[in-house]
């Protein structure tokens, strides 16, 4: 799996066995809590963590709590409660802020005594420093530039002062696509273990399911791009060479291929990008997506966005290539009209990603979505709360391997 960078490697395998006591910081929407509610741990929401009040009556929506909104700068360490080892594992996750640190952000950094977003790690070690009796678990999850070279140094530090404090640490980077979720999403974790224990990140798993297997079957219009933001794009590429195109067929498919007697297909776990809006690959809000491969990493801004199978297919066309895209359906004659476009012709609907849909990405029940909605949360938190979110289903299998095996 991914590297472990930790010195040495504790002799005793970990096991929980006692009731876990979840301690969220930056706790979100409550991603552990929903892990280890689905795969039957013994645990009690403890205590959360989180600023945003909109995460926050989210969480306690989706987990029938009454938690409040925490400052993490106003925390203490003896307001964890963690009382003693001998009746109960405390588990500490923190997932704090990514964007200082990550590509797609201001990359501002995390340095101690700085005051990004980023840097709001070493309120955790202020905490940690502060409390009595150290939680036995910690659980860190970021993008993967908490480790690049911006970052790597600062990375370091944090590792060994938890060295310093007793924990031994194991680090992976683990993708949402490889534990059964069809989204490209990857992310460093990092299990920290008080004491002689190690830990055996798991194995991935097979991915069955595409991005059109979460997909809502009635949808808002609100969702779907008007007559006229489409012909905008296509007045931008008359004028600027930009505009929705849909790819040729080299670059259809960003992922290898494997041959098969029935011609190439692209390896599983793949985005397959069906076309682009301004001829860009660098901003999320310009590329399309086929339903026919997985998603791209959700953010809390900007959802992707999708050719419809219900509605739409599409072919790229001039003088020595002819590409057609696959229609995802047996199409309906209801198709939008056709549209002709510098050697491109396309009958198709364009629309964004639901809230729904975004967190089925996640791993989280349809159930849990609507709770959100029944406090009356907004299009634009519910995107922002997916996206910030981790997924439920990475965080089932790192915890399952903590647990007992008659769980």
């Amino acid at each position: 799996m991914g590297s472990q960078i930790s010195i040495f490697d504790g002799g005793n395998k970990f096991v929980i066995d006692k009731k876990i006591r979840l301690i969220e910081l930056f706790g979100g929407i409550g991603s552990q809590a929903k892990a280890l509610r689905n795969i039957g741990a013994n645990f009690e929401h403890y205590f959360l963590c989180d600023i945003d009040k909109f995460a926050v009556k989210s969480y306690n929506a989706i987990h029938a709590t009454n938690f409040t909104t925490t400052d993490i700068k106003k925390l203490h360490g003896n307001d964890l409660g963690i009382s003693g080892h001998d009746e109960y594992i405390y588990l500490c996750t923190y997932s704090f802020p990514c964007t200082s640190i990550s590509n797609a952000g201001l990359r501002q950094g995390m340095a101690k005594d700085t005051a990004t977003s980023s840097a709001l790690l070493w309120e955790v070690e202020r905490l940690l420093r502060e409390t009595d009796i150290l939680p036995q678990v910690l659980l860190m999850e970021n993008v993967p530039d908490v480790m690049g070279r911006h970052n790597i140094k600062d990375f370091r530090i944090w590792r060994d002062f938890l060295e310093g404090l007793g924990y031994k640490n194991y680090i992976s980077f683990l993708n949402a696509r490889h534990y059964g979720v069809p989204q490209n999403r990857n992310r460093c974790f990092m299990v920290s273990l008080l004491g002689d224990y190690y830990y055996d990140f798991p194995d991935r798993l097979p991915l069955k399911k595409r991005l059109r297997d979460v997909l809502e079957k009635d949808v808002d219009e609100k969702y779907y791009l008007s007559d006229n933001t489409i012909k905008y794009y296509r007045n931008r590429r008359e004028k600027h060479n930009g505009g929705f195109a849909f790819r040729p067929k080299t670059e259809s498919c960003i992922a290898s291929t494997i041959t098969t007697r029935a011609g190439s297909r692209p390896i599983d776990n793949y985005i397959m990008q069906a076309g682009n809006l301004n001829n860009s690959n660098y901003r999320q809000s310009n590329v399309v997506l086929s339903t026919q491969g997985i998603c791209s990493t959700l953010t809390a801004s900007e959802p992707p966005k999708i050719i419809d199978p219900d509605t739409a297919y599409g072919y790229y066309t001039n003088a020595s290539d002819d590409y057609v895209l696959p229609p995802l359906k047996d199409l309906a004659r209801t198709l939008k009209a056709t549209m002709h476009d510098s050697g491109v012709v396309f009958q198709n609907r364009i629309r964004k990603l639901t809230p729904l849909e975004c967190f089925r990405l996640m791993g989280f029940f349809d159930e849990d979505f609507y709770n959100c909605r029944a406090v009356d949360m907004s299009d634009t938190q519910l995107f922002k709360q997916a996206g910030n979110s981790i997924v439920v289903n990475v965080l089932e299998a790192i915890f399952k391997t903590m647990l007992p095996k008659t769980i």
